[in-house]
């Protein structure tokens, strides 16, 4: 059997080890200068403010990641014409989401319908902007300006930071800060879009909403993927407005940080697999199953491997290390530092199984069993707040991260087994 070598991945980890480092060192500074500036009480409500807005960002379900690799193979393939009705398309999609964005943010203004009604208002908006930089994105991409693409998007987030400091060296309420992340990525935008049609003139920037069939030819195939960054978005922004709606906002910002600071830990794990994805995607059915199995169980064991010692290191020096990274203001218990942990544990030992199975196109069963179980999460911890349980309640997420690991894990040993049959066919 074939083994693959790891040092055919060497410059693709390297460049995903940048990339998330890139991630982890923008979140350790971001945390302690919202808790410089702020209460624990109000960072939580301000967590809890984005956590709702935030789920905007599942609007597209899914549309502009198949659009984007659908425009990038027809372009490939020399169908410049239908990469363009793809292109067009997908921008009749992102201007009636604005619409539809704007819409909402000026009823919610308007009415009033809470006390943070401006500020939910500015986040709307000003996450319909971070999502519609998928537009331009796509179209570098397809044009082979994958570094430009990964770079305006890293952009996009240094610049948030910069204003979010800014704005609170300046004592901004939620609302200015809201403000100001809206009008400076409005700026981001249009600038990106100029320079998007001066490197990439080839595209018409045109809205096609007569293609409507393209629409939802694109919608239909790209729906069964959201599944997954759904259940990821409810693990972690849902179970923050849970309990700050339910319990305290204090705690919200203790679990936010906790999880934040298990999953930076765990992120290394990550990269290993991440950067096989690309391998897994190009598996062709028709060659010998035997090397990417044997390169899918090589990648799990170490990801395995890495993930359990990280997360034994980080349990023992979490009670220092938390606590300098939140300028003193937050020091979880132990049983909330654990039960974090090992859930941010359970979704690194399931990475490589989930990445396998998305590379194959096997959405709806992977899909399903994500948002169930993060559902069942979110409800049974709602419900033990409910019966003043305490922090104890996060146990629920754990408990519907670990029936995930078993389900997801199973789904990729049951495809093997198929892929396996059909070679003992042929």
């Amino acid at each position: 059997m074939t083994r693959y070598s790891f040092r055919n991945f060497k410059e693709i980890i390297g460049a995903n080890a940048v990339s998330q480092l890139s991630s982890i060192a923008l979140l350790l500074l971001t945390v302690p200068i919202f808790l410089h500036f702020w209460s624990l009480a109000e960072y939580g409500t301000w967590l809890a403010l984005t956590a709702l807005p935030n789920y905007l960002a599942l609007a597209d379900i899914g549309l502009f990641w198949y659009s984007s690799n659908l425009m990038l193979r027809q372009k490939s393939n020399g169908l410049y014409a239908k990469a363009q009705e793809t292109f067009s398309a997908t921008l009749a999609f992102l201007a009636l989401l604005g619409i539809l964005c704007v819409i909402i943010s000026a009823a919610i203004w308007t009415w009033h319908a809470s006390v943070y009604a401006d500020t939910i208002a500015a986040l709307i908006l000003y996450t319909y902007l971070v999502l519609s930089l998928n537009a331009p994105v796509s179209s570098l991409r397809a044009d082979g300006f994958v570094a430009s693409s990964v770079n305006l998007q890293t952009a996009g987030k240094i610049l948030d930071f910069l204003v979010t400091t800014a704005s609170l060296l300046h004592d901004a309420t939620f609302s200015e800060l809201a403000v100001w992340l809206f009008t400076v990525r409005l700026g981001f935008t249009v600038l990106v879009i100029i320079y998007t049609k001066n490197v990439c003139p080839s595209w018409a920037w045109t809205l096609s909403f007569t293609e409507a069939r393209q629409i939802q030819q694109l919608l239909r195939k790209s729906v069964p993927s959201q599944g997954v960054p759904l259940s990821q978005m409810m693990t972690s922004q849902g179970a923050i407005a849970v309990i700050a709606l339910l319990h305290k906002p204090e705690y919200a910002a203790i679990y936010s940080v906790t999880r934040q600071a298990s999953r930076l830990a765990l992120q290394f794990s990550s990269i290993l697999s991440n950067s096989v994805s690309h391998e897994f995607a190009k598996y062709d059915p028709s060659r010998s199953r035997a090397d990417v199995i044997s390169l899918f169980q090589a990648v799990d064991y170490r990801v395995a491997a890495i993930a359990l010692a990280l997360s034994s290191v980080f349990i023992v020096s979490a009670s220092t290390i938390i606590p300098f990274w939140s300028n003193g203001k937050i020091a979880p218990d132990f049983i909330t530092l654990l039960l974090v942990t090992l859930t941010s544990l359970m979704t690194a030992l399931y990475t490589t199984s989930q990445i396998w199975l998305l590379s194959q196109n096997k959405f709806w069963g992977l899909s399903l069993a994500s948002v169930l179980s993060s559902t069942c999460g979110l409800l049974g911890m709602a419900a033990m707040f409910l019966s003043d349980v305490g922090p104890v309640s996060v146990v629920s997420m754990l408990l519907g991260e670990i029936v995930l690991l078993y389900a997801v894990r199973r789904m990729a040993r049951a495809h093997f087994d198929a892929q396996l049959a059909d070679d003992i066919k042929l």
